[in-house]
């Protein structure tokens, strides 16, 4: 197998399997190297070794450290430092690196700030502008947190809706994650509606989930039936059960008693 001769960056690593190394050519073997050294995840790899490399040199004091329980100068000096680490690299290319699974082991664990005075700091930058020598400082404005509510106004557009009744139709193989399964749970509760849901098929656990002490989680269907237990308007099938469990008498229970009023019957 030769090398194709292309300087495009995009290189498919791919193409290594089953290579012939011995095969190529010195130019076909440079030309290789070339493409991979242009590769996105090879420059990333070397942006995160020199970043770490820095950040390594700032923070080595703090190696037997712990931060959140350190004085409150420490913490301070911290989070300074960490801004120079940042500052180095440039903020949002040090958090993409950080972030990335197949990077983070060249940097340093960073630690979290705890208290300042007995109040919670969030973050090293928070510490920097709300304490130390920051121009708010005297303010001592951590020392003053306050919870203000706030509603989401938003929009839910169902799979369909039962003729005369307030019955929505929802249709779910499963529920992303815990935040979808809270939109059912408002929905329910701030309108006058119930959710028929039809799931693809029995036992198909919330991955999100805390686990058991036996390993497993709970699954659609006990998710719905604490809905129930709750007092909230919903019931549920499967895609196999669907035409036998329209004919059950819970469900046409369910079904009776959303009917919207102007298509109730008078005595």
């Amino acid at each position: 197998m030769s090398w194709p001769v292309d300087h495009n960056p995009s290189f498919d690593f791919s193409q290594l399997h089953g290579l012939d190394i011995e095969s190529l050519s010195r130019q076909e073997m440079q030309d290789m190297l070339t493409q991979i050294q242009a590769h996105p995840i090879v420059q990333d790899s070397e942006r995160a070794r020199q970043a770490a490399v820095k950040q390594k040199e700032l923070l080595v004091k703090y190696q037997d450290v712990d931060i959140p329980n350190a004085p409150t100068e420490t913490k301070l000096q911290y989070a300074k430092d960490m801004k120079a680490v940042t500052d180095d690299t440039g903020y949002a290319d040090f958090v993409e690196l950080l972030k990335n699974p197949y990077l983070n082991d060249h940097f340093v664990d960073l630690q979290r700030i705890g208290k300042v005075n007995g109040h919670r700091i969030d973050s090293a930058l928070e510490a920097r502008v709300l304490a130390g020598d920051s121009p708010l400082a005297k303010l001592q404005l951590y020392t003053t947190r306050h919870e203000f509510p706030y509603v989401k106004k938003t929009k839910y557009v169902s799979d369909g809706v039962m003729p005369g009744t307030r019955i929505a139709i929802e249709v779910k193989g499963r529920f992303r994650d815990f935040a979808e399964s809270q939109k059912y749970r408002l929905i329910m509760e701030q309108n006058d509606i119930g959710i028929f849901f039809i799931f693809s098929k029995r036992g198909v656990e919330c991955t999100w989930a805390t686990a058991r002490k036996d390993g497993t989680k709970y699954t659609l269907e006990e998710w719905c039936e604490r809905q129930i237990k709750a007092g909230l308007n919903c019931i549920y099938t499967f895609e196999d059960e669907l035409g036998d469990f329209v004919k059950n008498p819970k469900f046409k229970a369910f079904y009776a008693r959303n009917i919207l009023p102007a298509q109730l019957k008078v005595a």
